[in-house]
C-alpha cells in the first residue's frame, strides 16, 4: 500500500507541478552494457520532458551514451511555463561480474536551453517572474546494478556542474537515483526516482526530484 501510495503522489506532482524551475535535470542514462556490440535505447517521459537516451559498448571496457530531453509545458491554471531542451554525450569505463553485476562510470558535457515563467498571487498583487538561459552541464556519474533476462534493478550516483549564461549563475548538485526495469531480455518497462541535491545554496531554482517512466530497448538483443 505504501508503494502504491508513493506512486500515486508522485504521479500527481508529475501531472500538476506548480512552479516551472530554471533547472529540471534528466534521468541518469543507466545503460548496463557488458560487451562490445551491446546497444541501449531508452525512451519515456520525465519531469524534464520527453527524453532519449541511448548507449553503445564500442570496445572492451568502453562505452559512449548520447541524451537528449525536450519539454514544453503549461499548467493547467497557465500560472507557469516551462520550456527547455539538452543535448549531451559522455565516454565511460565498463565493468562487470559473471553475467549479472554491472558496474559503470561515466563523464561527459552537454548544451541546454531554459526558460521558466511564473505568476503568483492575484489582481494588483500578482507578480511575475521571468527567466530564459542557455546553459552548459558537465557530469560524473557511477552506476552500479543487477542484469538478467527479465529483470534489471541499478543504483546511481551522479555529479552534474550546471552553468547558466544569463545571469551568470553555476551550482554542483549531487543526483542519486534509483532505477528498476521488467519485462522481457530485449524490451522492458522502466521506472527511475532521484533526488537533485544542491551542493551548498542553489543559486537558481531546479526541480529537487528525478522521476521518470519509459521503455527500454536492447537493440543487440532486437536485431
Amino acid at each position: 500500500m505504501r508503494t502504491h501510495a508513493l506512486l500515486g503522489a508522485l504521479a500527481l506532482a508529475f501531472t500538476f507541478a506548480s512552479c516551472a524551475p530554471i533547472y529540471v535535470p534528466n534521468q541518469v542514462n543507466v545503460p548496463m552494457l557488458r560487451k562490445p556490440g551491446d546497444v541501449n535505447l531508452n525512451v519515456g517521459r520525465s519531469l524534464s520532458g520527453f527524453e532519449l537516451q541511448a548507449a553503445a559498448s564500442v570496445a572492451d571496457n568502453v562505452g559512449v551514451m548520447a541524451n537528449a530531453s525536450f519539454a514544453v509545458e503549461d499548467s493547467s491554471s497557465s500560472d507557469t511555463y516551462r520550456e527547455g531542451n539538452l543535448v549531451e554525450f559522455g565516454v565511460g569505463f565498463l565493468s562487470g561480474e559473471g553475467e549479472n553485476l554491472r558496474a559503470e562510470f561515466y563523464g561527459g558535457y552537454g548544451l541546454g536551453s531554459s526558460e521558466a515563467e511564473n505568476t503568483f498571487g492575484e489582481n494588483a498583487a500578482e507578480a511575475t517572474t521571468y527567466v530564459k538561459s542557455d546553459y552548459g552541464r558537465l557530469f560524473a556519474q557511477s552506476n552500479l546494478g543487477f542484469v538478467s533476462s527479465f529483470l534489471e534493478s541499478a543504483l546511481s550516483l551522479r555529479f552534474s556542474y550546471v552553468s547558466f549564461k544569463e545571469p551568470s549563475e553555476s551550482g554542483i548538485f549531487l543526483e542519486p537515483a534509483a532505477t528498476a526495469r521488467v519485462g522481457f531480455e530485449a524490451l522492458k518497462l522502466q521506472a527511475q526516482l532521484g533526488f537533485s541535491i544542491p551542493v551548498g545554496d542553489a543559486p537558481f531554482d531546479h526541480e529537487p526530484v528525478i522521476f521518470g517512466l519509459g521503455i527500454n530497448f536492447r537493440l543487440d538483443k532486437l536485431f
